[in-house]
């Protein structure tokens, strides 16, 4: 579910409380764990 995992990262953002908040910094994390495994979604 992307939802789900989409959740899970803001989840992961607010644990560490991430003070300044970048949509880039997101968009690239998020980038980084698809290139990771990007066979799990699959």
């Amino acid at each position: 579910m992307v939802v789900f995992f989409i959740g899970k990262v803001y989840g992961i953002i607010r644990y560490y409380n991430v003070r300044n908040y970048d949509k880039t910094l997101l968009i690239g994390y998020i980038c980084m764990l698809f290139r990771i495994n990007p066979s799990k979604n699959d």
